[in-house]
Protein backbone atom coordinates (compact mmCIF):
# COMPACT_ATOMS: atom_id res chain seq x y z
CA UNK A 1 0.00 0.00 0.00
CA UNK A 2 2.73 2.53 0.95
CA UNK A 3 4.43 2.09 -2.42
CA UNK A 4 1.30 3.55 -4.03
CA UNK A 5 1.59 6.72 -1.95
CA UNK A 6 3.72 9.53 -3.33
CA UNK A 7 6.89 9.70 -1.20
CA UNK A 8 7.70 12.61 1.08
CA UNK A 9 11.10 13.84 -0.09
CA UNK A 10 13.78 15.93 1.56
CA UNK A 11 16.97 17.42 0.16
CA UNK A 12 19.58 17.60 2.93
CA UNK A 13 22.89 19.40 2.65
CA UNK A 14 25.51 18.86 5.34
CA UNK A 15 28.75 20.80 5.74
CA UNK A 16 31.56 18.65 7.18
CA UNK A 17 34.46 19.75 9.41
CA UNK A 18 37.04 19.18 6.66
CA UNK A 19 35.29 21.57 4.27
CA UNK A 20 33.61 18.81 2.29
CA UNK A 21 29.84 18.55 2.06
CA UNK A 22 27.15 15.94 1.53
CA UNK A 23 23.99 16.40 -0.50
CA UNK A 24 21.40 13.70 0.21
CA UNK A 25 18.04 13.14 -1.43
CA UNK A 26 15.91 11.32 1.16
CA UNK A 27 12.42 9.90 0.86
CA UNK A 28 9.79 8.20 3.00
CA UNK A 29 6.39 6.72 2.35
CA UNK A 30 5.20 6.56 5.95
CA UNK A 31 7.09 9.06 8.18
CA UNK A 32 8.68 6.10 10.01
CA UNK A 33 11.44 4.87 7.69
CA UNK A 34 13.62 7.14 5.57
CA UNK A 35 15.57 5.85 2.59
CA UNK A 36 18.47 7.46 0.74
CA UNK A 37 17.66 7.85 -2.95
CA UNK A 38 20.83 9.67 -4.00
CA UNK A 39 23.82 11.03 -2.12
CA UNK A 40 26.82 13.01 -3.25
CA UNK A 41 30.03 14.04 -1.52
CA UNK A 42 31.94 17.12 -2.66
CA UNK A 43 35.36 18.26 -1.46
CA UNK A 44 36.14 21.83 -0.40
CA UNK A 45 36.78 22.73 -4.06
CA UNK A 46 33.25 21.55 -4.95
CA UNK A 47 34.56 18.52 -6.89
CA UNK A 48 32.57 15.27 -6.74
CA UNK A 49 34.50 12.74 -4.65
CA UNK A 50 31.79 10.21 -3.78
CA UNK A 51 28.27 9.20 -4.70
CA UNK A 52 25.47 6.71 -4.13
CA UNK A 53 22.32 6.20 -6.16
CA UNK A 54 19.46 3.81 -5.57
CA UNK A 55 18.15 4.46 -9.09
CA UNK A 56 21.22 4.61 -11.32
CA UNK A 57 23.89 1.92 -11.14
CA UNK A 58 27.31 3.39 -11.79
CA UNK A 59 30.60 1.59 -11.56
CA UNK A 60 33.39 4.05 -11.01
CA UNK A 61 35.93 5.11 -8.42
CA UNK A 62 33.49 7.46 -6.67
CA UNK A 63 30.94 4.76 -5.72
CA UNK A 64 29.88 4.48 -2.06
CA UNK A 65 27.02 2.59 -0.44
CA UNK A 66 24.30 4.45 1.45
CA UNK A 67 25.76 3.40 4.81
CA UNK A 68 28.79 5.59 4.15
CA UNK A 69 26.58 8.68 4.16
CA UNK A 70 24.22 7.55 6.95
CA UNK A 71 27.13 6.82 9.29
CA UNK A 72 28.53 10.33 8.81
CA UNK A 73 25.34 12.30 9.45
CA UNK A 74 25.89 14.90 12.14
CA UNK A 75 23.57 15.40 15.08
CA UNK A 76 22.42 18.66 13.48
CA UNK A 77 21.49 16.84 10.25
CA UNK A 78 19.64 14.15 12.20
CA UNK A 79 17.74 16.85 14.06
CA UNK A 80 16.75 18.50 10.77
CA UNK A 81 15.43 15.12 9.52
CA UNK A 82 13.42 14.62 12.73
CA UNK A 83 11.92 18.10 12.43
CA UNK A 84 11.13 17.72 8.74
CA UNK A 85 9.38 14.36 9.16
CA UNK A 86 7.93 15.38 12.55
CA UNK A 87 8.88 12.08 14.17
CA UNK A 88 11.54 11.76 16.90
CA UNK A 89 11.49 7.96 16.49
CA UNK A 90 12.16 7.92 12.74
CA UNK A 91 14.59 5.34 11.33
CA UNK A 92 17.07 5.82 8.52
CA UNK A 93 17.49 2.74 6.34
CA UNK A 94 20.80 1.04 7.04
CA UNK A 95 22.08 -1.99 5.16
CA UNK A 96 24.01 -4.69 7.02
Amino acid sequence: MWEQVKPITMLLEQENDDGSRFVLHLFSHDFELIKVRDAFEYNSKNELIGEYSRVISRHDEHKHNSNYFVEKLTNQSRQRIIEFYENPNIFIEYFI
